[in-house]
């Protein structure tokens, strides 16, 4: 699944083969020094979730809930649908850190402490 807004990127699995590293950055959802979710996301994305407040709006009967990232200094809103599983994520107050380069074997479940991770 490609989730998309103009430069506004998340890229699930499967979809690796759209990575570019002037518009993307591999990132990891970190809640409790646990990483809990990986993935390939737009630059522009992660500088906004990362400045932004992020609210839950509504959840349709299929599961998808609709999050809002409202800026912290624009006010701007900016809302996607989002799986059950990656909206609860996004809305329980987790880091959005990049991997630095090397450290591509960070999987769900590694550990994430004084901003090293760890298998």
């Amino acid at each position: 699944m490609l989730l998309s807004k103009d430069t506004i990127h998340i890229i699930m699995t499967g979809q690796e083969h759209l990575f570019n590293p002037s518009v993307h950055k591999l990132a990891c959802f970190i809640i409790d020094d646990l990483v809990v979710e990986n993935g390939i996301y737009s630059s522009e994305f992660f500088n906004l979730f990362n400045n932004s407040y992020v609210e839950e709006k509504e959840q349709n009967e299929n599961g998808d809930i609709l999050v809002v990232l409202r800026d912290n200094e624009s006010g701007e809103e900016q809302g996607m649908y989002l799986d059950e599983r990656l909206g609860s994520i996004m809305l329980s107050n987790p880091k959005l850190v990049e991997v630095p380069d090397g450290s591509q074997w960070v999987t769900i479940g590694c550990k994430y402490i004084d901003g090293v991770f760890h298998p």
